[in-house]
């Protein structure tokens, strides 16, 4: 009697403990460029380039079936624009522009698996949600130069700073897919490689138009945050 009682209550329940987790978890590095689209620019001419950066963050599979997936994941991206000038032919100065930013990344995304025993080749879609960490900030500057032509006098340097939180957005909506591939070492470590895209569903600033106010020399229009990435990660099954 109690050999039969141990068979109906533990056996079932040693079963589902052997079961292998659906739920993975991981941490990642993302390499890319701010493929942004737009324009932002000073005193009207002076047109903001793209930049490489690097960014981090976690994330979080639930495996519904050997082929179909779901991903959360919470990054954390230090937006960086800038343009430096050379120096001008009769001794100008070096100029530099800069909108700096930072925002919390949250992708959602549905992942769909083709399974070749330890390599794995993926793709995924989904929304993300981005929100201002800190408010975006342009920055002006020139160094001090000598003039090689009459007067030839020391031309002091020049900076300042546009706060450009009235006119971003705190919360904006975009769109990501992306095709990589894992390999899985064991049951439960894997490393992983992606190239993503990501792009912003609607401006992610106001339109800008300068005026004669001090600090108010900054135009932007239809300025949308895009992303080409390289993204490695490692991956840890539960």
């Amino acid at each position: 009697m109690k050999k039969i009682l141990f068979t109906t209550l533990f056996i079932p329940l040693f079963s589902v403990a052997q079961q292998e987790s659906k739920f993975e978890i991981g941490a990642h590095l993302s390499f890319h460029n701010n493929n942004h689209s737009g324009t932002f620019k000073y005193n009207y001419d002076r047109e903001k380039q793209a930049s490489f950066f690097t960014d981090g963050g976690f994330f979080i599979q639930y495996h519904y079936t050997n082929s179909l997936s779901f991903l959360g994941e919470l990054n954390y991206k230090n937006l960086d624009y800038y343009k430096t000038d050379p120096d001008g032919m009769i001794g100008g100065p070096i100029n530099h522009e800069e909108l700096k930013s930072s925002i919390l990344e949250i992708p959602l995304m549905g992942r769909y698996t083709i399974d070749f025993n330890k390599i794995k080749l993926f793709a995924n879609a989904g929304i993300t949600l981005n929100f201002h960490l800190q408010a975006p900030e342009a920055t002006y500057y020139y160094n001090s130069f000598q003039q090689n032509m009459p007067p030839f006098e020391t031309v002091p340097g020049y900076n300042y700073s546009e706060d450009l939180s009235d006119y971003s957005s705190v919360f904006y909506l975009g769109y990501n897919f992306g095709i990589g591939s894992s390999y899985h070492f064991n049951s439960k470590w894997s490393i992983i490689a992606e190239y993503r895209i990501m792009k912003s569903f609607a401006n992610n600033f106001e339109n800008k138009v300068p005026s004669t106010e001090y600090n108010n020399e900054f135009t932007i229009t239809d300025f949308k945050y895009n992303a080409n990435q390289f993204r490695l990660g490692v991956g840890y099954k539960l």
